[in-house]
This record gives C-alpha cells, structure tokens and sequence, in this order.
C-alpha cells in the first residue's frame, strides 16, 4: 500500500498510548483539555496581536507557497484578521453578528486555511473527535497518546478505507490528521496564560512541507474600537464539506478515467482523492489519500486537476466545496521494474538502519517488505503485506532512513524494487 499523506503520518507518529491516568475516561476527555491550555481564541482569552509567517520548509523560495497571516482579536465575536498568498488575500472583519469580508483572487487555498485554523482554531479539528473509539490497539507510555481512526471512503460497489490520526504530547496538541487536513505542534511557549505553538507544520507531499512560524505574539492592552467598524455588512466566503454522492452529483459530464501501465505493484485496486473545488466549479488542490498504487494516485491527481463541477451556492453566493472521490482502478504492467533480493539490495544501499523491535517481540520472527526505490535513491513507498504486525512500526520506521546509490539501467538511473528481509534476534 502506497503510504499516502495521512497513512505515513499515523505510521510514523507514535505506538498509541495511555496519558497519566490509565484509563480511556481521561483519554476521551484529553482533547477538550489540550485546546482550552493551548488556544488563543477562546471565551475569556486576553485580547492579542499575532502575526504568523508561512513558508515551504522544504524549499523556501517557491512563492506559492508563501503567505502571510496578522490577527487582532479581542473577543470570540471581536476580530479583525487579514490573510496574503501570492494568488489571493482576505480581510475579514467580525464584530457581534456583524462581518465584513474583502477578498481578491478566486479561491482560498485548502493548504493555507489549514494552518490559520491549526493557530487560530485549533478545537475545530478536534470537535467530535472521542479517543476512547479509536479503531487502534493503544499501549500506555507515560506522556503521550495517539489514536488513530478508520474512515470508510467510495460508493458501492467501491469501497475504500482512509483514516485520521490525532497525538498529544504532555496534554497538548502534537498533531492532528484528517482528510483535507494535516498539522504539527511543535516549539510551544507561555502566553497569557496559555501554552502556544509558535511552529505548525503541515505535510502536503512526499518533499513538500510547510511551516507556519509566529514572528509576533502580543496582549493588546486597548483595541481600539475603529479597528472592528464593520462599514458594509456582508456574507463571509465558505468551504464546504460534502460527501461522495454529493460531489459526484456536481461533477459535469465527468470523463471516464484512464489507467496508465505501471512498472510494479498492483494492477488492480482503489484509491481515495481530496478535492479542493472553488467558488466557480474547477478543482484547485487534489491530495492523495488511501492508494493500493502511487503511480494510480498521481494519474487520477492529474486527471482530477480538469474536471469541472457545478457551483454550489448558499444563502446566493457561490462557495468552494471539497470531498473525497474513490475509485477502482485496473492497469497493466509495462517495462516492469528491476527487482532485487534482499542480498543485492543491501549492496546496493549507502545507508542502512536497522529496525529496533519492541521488548517481548518474539525471536526469530521474520518478514519481508517490499519497497520502491526511486531514481535518487530514496524509499518512495512500501508493500508490507508480507510483514507481521508486530514488526509494522519498527520496520517502516527504519526503512525510511535507508539511501541508496542510483541503480543504473543502459547507463540512467532507474526506479527499482526490493524485497527487505528482517528477523527479530
């Protein structure tokens, strides 16, 4: 399976655990605690000035991904706050039941929304969310819990299963996972009685990841009244969130999807896309989700991007809608890939990290994973079918550091598989 932007983040995140008491009462109780210690707009909160800078980590001079975000605010119906990409801003003003909002540009990027929500609401992502039914098998450490939860994606006969993960680190937020939304908590300080992150991160793709940092955070003593005038009341811009049957109703005259040969890995599966679609019915953002084949997520990715649907209007005025889309896929094998045994891959690799096995793991216990290297060397996804349970984690976890020097096919580089051998000593 294709360890997709949510699968790779609650693989990864940690073993699931017990915080403090041992008992899933205060698990369920964990995230109603962490957003009142740590979010800044709540009842009772002191007025603050915040100014956030956003950027891609992973490569800070690509500008669209750059944006910037300021906020006064004074009470939960008492703000001014005004957001800056390079293809769109907002000023939106809310004063009682008042709002003013000025927009320029046709659409409100999903990766920017996630990350002022993940500063500024950060309770929205977690409302609803009961630890104590989460679809994992936790083990208790001392200051950490992490569930994760099975989402069921598709319409009959097309099924799939995505999933949202959510972490806490000593009682506060370290990540949240959702379709449509992924965010890290790190570098967090006291502030008027909370504890704030000043660093969100938000995992878009594999090399692709952003940062929010706060470069000012100040108690405003007195707001100044004029800063909140509303001088023209109007309706405020919203993102939708619809499910499958819905979004497909909306789509105009879709064409049918077409699958492309693939080098290896499965010929025949599902995969689950989040559309991101603007106010006038062209898809904007795609993000991949549960795939039984990468290569089938960027071809339907690609094909998504000219799909047009419907505007969807409420109260008069168009909003953007996302969803999830699945869809069964059937392919072929061409120019397939090179496969190496576990002996030849391990010659193959500059960089090996062997997998550390939980205490009690029983000796001798083996399994073979099978990963796709790409041409730079790097583990692009793996196929842990063959791979027990008790091994899952610490496998992964260790395979992802593993380099290799490019495999040369007529003089190129070249994409290839191995199959990865480890027993427990």
């Amino acid at each position: 399976m294709q360890l997709s932007r949510f699968l790779l983040a609650s693989v990864l995140a940690c073993a699931p655990s017990l915080l403090l008491a041992q008992n899933e009462n205060s698990v369920a109780d964990l995230p109603k605690l962490a957003v009142e210690r740590s979010q800044l707009t709540l009842p009772g909160s002191r007025p603050f000035h915040i100014k956030l800078r956003v950027r891609e980590g992973t490569n800070p001079d690509n500008e669209e991904y750059n944006g910037d975000v300021e906020e006064y605010w004074a009470a939960p119906d008492k703000w001014r706050r005004t957001v800056k990409t390079v293809s769109f801003s907002q000023t939106l003003i809310v004063n009682g039941e008042k709002t003013e909002e000025h927009l320029t540009g046709p659409y409100y990027p999903n990766w920017m929304r996630t990350l002022v929500d993940a500063a500024l609401d950060p309770g929205a992502a977690l409302e609803g969310v009961d630890l104590s039914q989460s679809t994992d098998n936790p083990e208790p450490t001392a200051t950490k819990v992490c569930r994760r939860f099975d989402l069921r994606a598709g319409m009959p006969p097309v099924s799939n299963r995505v999933f949202s993960s959510y972490c806490f680190q000593n009682g506060l937020i370290e990540s949240a996972d959702r379709p449509g939304y992924s965010a890290r908590y790190t570098n967090y300080r006291k502030f008027a009685g909370k504890d704030v992150a000043y660093k969100i991160t938000e995992y878009i793709e594999p090399g692709t990841e952003l940062a929010a940092v706060i470069t000012e955070l100040t108690e405003m003593e007195k707001a100044d009244d004029a800063m909140f005038a509303i001088q023209q009341p109007t309706s405020r811009l919203q993102t939708i969130q619809t499910d499958e049957p819905t979004l497909r109703a909306l789509a105009v005259d879709p064409p049918a999807m077409f699958w492309p040969p693939v080098r290896g890995g499965r010929t025949a599966g599902v995969l689950s896309i989040y559309v991101c679609i603007g106010r006038d019915g062209h898809v904007q953002e795609t993000y991949g989700l549960n795939s039984d084949h990468p290569d089938m997520t960027d071809a339907a990715r690609q094909q998504l991007t000219n799909w047009k649907f419907n505007p969807t209007v409420q109260n008069g005025e168009p909003e953007q809608v996302e969803g999830i889309l699945t869809f069964a896929y059937q392919t072929k094998i061409g120019d397939p890939y090179p496969v190496l045994s576990d002996s030849e891959a391990r010659k193959q690799a500059v960089k090996i990290v062997e997998p550390h096995f939980r205490p009690g793991t029983p000796k001798g216990m083996t399994g073979t994973v099978r990963v796709l290297v790409g041409e730079d060397g790097t583990v692009h996804s793996t196929s842990p079918e063959n791979l027990p349970n008790e091994l899952l984690g610490a496998v992964l976890q260790a395979i992802s550091q593993w380099q290799f020097q490019p495999y040369l096919k007529d003089g190129k580089p070249t994409e290839f598989n191995a199959d990865l051998t480890f027993s427990v000593k």
